[in-house]
This record gives structure tokens, C-alpha cells and sequence, in this order.
């Protein structure tokens, strides 16, 4: 089996920019490969465990799955995809992301490595479930906002339990990078990848219509119309129809989320920054102030 020099795995979060990074970063795979990196697009690593893991029950990745995984003529990977943490539908959950400690040592099974670096950008929690309630409408759900949050445990949603759990899960030679997301993060995590990969990676440019939110419009428009089309098909449609014509503007401001919830998100996202800022795990790296 391939084991690598390092593998960089940036693991989301979700809504954090990551469709256009994984766009930009696929884009030049051919010229990573030239530096000694393959490059893995999203899905690679969920489909190679669904089946093993979740379909079959079985404990080990079968040994023809690894070899269309695992290149044999690259020193280092770099992998983007956000599902490694596992799904994002907060709601009813008490924590985020609960399967992610044993996803992420599935992966370093999977992509053996003298070096793991675990990259993570975070995001303001009420944005995120904000997003992640939008996400909900794109792939065809059609609950209303109100209902929908009324389920939502604000102050359990906490990124530092998230952070912690990783840290104590992950082996030695892991360390686990923390960037706070905004309108800069995937150049920042460019750099990033170039100083962990010690590798001049070059200019990226990134769509802002890799995975576009919906607009207020598009919102209304999409609980209505998901709950009368009967086929993913039609939902699909639907959603490139809304993405193209009802975007979220610039500047535009989405009042989704209950006050009462958004208070306890925007309190639970307070106490979260300040637990974030005692974190003292060894393995952890906080490139942000929180």
C-alpha cells in the first residue's frame, strides 16, 4: 500500500466556501501532480466508505477500492470534501458533526501518511444554520423555516466540542488547523496548503456560482415548489432554475431563523469563541483570533 510523505485533508466545514475551493483546486490537478501531489476530488473518500462501511458492514476497505484510491506516482495527496465530517442536518443533533472523529481516522486508514494535516474553517453558527437550512430547500426539502428550527438545540452546537473531540482522536503525527470563515477564506486556505505542502501552487480564481444560496424569493419558492414535484429529477431542475435567476444578492439579508433561536444561536456562538480560544491541545492550530 501507498503511503505518502502528507496528506493535507481539508475537511469543510460545510457552507464555507468549499464548492468553489474543490472547483479551483480540481481545475489544476494536472499541475499538482507535476509537484509530487494528486489531488482527490469531493466524493472519493464518501463512496469508498459507503459501500465497505455502511452497505457491506465490513470492516476493511476492499483492496480493489484502495487501488483506484490510492495513486502510486505522488508524494503527497490533498483531498477536499467537506462529508468526511459526516452530515450537516443540525437539526435534532446535540452536537456537530458526531460521526467526524471516526470518519476522519477512517480516511487515515484509507491514505496512510508519515504526516496528516487536518484542515477546518469554521463559521459564525447562526450563518451556518442559516445555510444549512437553505442546503435543506437545494436538495429537495420543503419544511418551513419556523418549523424547522424549532428543533434546533442552539447552545449544543458547538464548534470547540468538535475540535476537542478531533484532537483527542487523532494520531500523533495530526495536526488540526482552525480558520474562522470569511469573504477570504479559500485564498487564505490556499496559502495554507501551499505552506503545508511546501509548494508554490500558483494564482486560483474561484466562482461564486459554484453552489450559490438562494435569495428570499428563491426560498419561498423552493419549499412550495418541493413539495408538489415528485421526482429528484424535477427537484434538481428547480434548483439550477432558482440558483440561476434568484440568487442571494449582495448585501441581501436573510431573516430565516426564529428570533428566540437566533438569540441562543448568537449566545451559544459568544461562549463557543471563548472556549475556542482556551483550546490548548498540542495538535491543535487556531489561524484565526476568536
Amino acid at each position: 500500500m501507498v503511503q505518502f510523505e502528507t496528506v493535507v485533508a481539508h475537511v469543510g466545514a460545510h457552507k464555507t466556501g468549499t464548492s468553489s475551493l474543490q472547483d479551483s483546486i480540481f481545475k489544476k490537478s494536472d499541475e499538482f501532480l507535476g509537484h509530487d501531489i494528486a489531488v482527490w476530488r469531493r466524493w472519493v473518500f464518501t463512496k469508498a466508505i459507503t459501500g465497505p462501511y455502511v452497505r457491506n458492514r465490513r470492516r476493511e476497505v476492499p483492496e480493489d477500492t484502495l487501488k483506484t484510491l490510492v495513486p502510486d506516482r505522488a508524494k503527497h495527496l490533498l483531498i477536499s470534501d467537506e462529508d468526511i465530517l459526516g452530515g450537516c442536518n443540525i437539526r435534532g443533533e446535540t452536537s456537530l458533526y458526531p460521526n467526524a472523529a471516526g470518519n476522519v481516522l477512517k480516511l487515515f486508514k484509507i491514505f496512510p501518511a508519515k504526516r496528516y494535516e487536518l484542515v477546518l474553517a469554521i463559521r459564525e453558527v447562526e450563518k451556518f444554520a442559516a445555510s444549512v437550512y437553505i442546503q435543506r430547500l437545494k436538495v429537495g426539502a420543503s419544511m418551513a423555516a419556523q418549523d424547522y428550527f424549532a428543533d434546533v438545540y442552539a447552545l449544543r452546537l458547538q464548534w470547540s466540542e468538535l475540535i476537542q473531540r478531533l484532537a483527542e482522536a487523532v494520531p500523533d503525527n495530526c495536526r488540526i488547523h482552525v480558520l474562522n470563515h470569511d469573504h477570504e477564506v479559500n485564498p487564505r486556505l490556499v496559502s495554507l496548503f501551499t505552506d503545508l505542502l511546501d509548494t508554490d501552487l500558483g494564482p486560483f480564481e474561484f466562482s461564486s456560482e459554484s453552489n450559490s444560496s438562494y435569495g428570499h424569493a428563491a426560498i419561498e419558492i423552493a419549499q412550495a415548489g418541493n413539495r408538489v414535484l415528485e421526482t429528484p429529477e424535477e427537484r434538481k431542475k428547480l434548483r439550477q432554475f432558482l440558483q440561476k435567476n434568484f440568487p442571494k444578492q449582495k448585501g441581501e439579508v436573510l431573516n430565516i431563523i426564529p428570533v428566540g433561536v437566533k438569540d441562543a444561536l448568537a449566545f451559544g456562538w459568544q461562549l463557543d469563541c471563548v472556549r475556542l480560544a482556551k483550546i490548548n491541545a498540542p495538535n491543535v492550530v487556531l489561524h484565526d483570533s476568536f
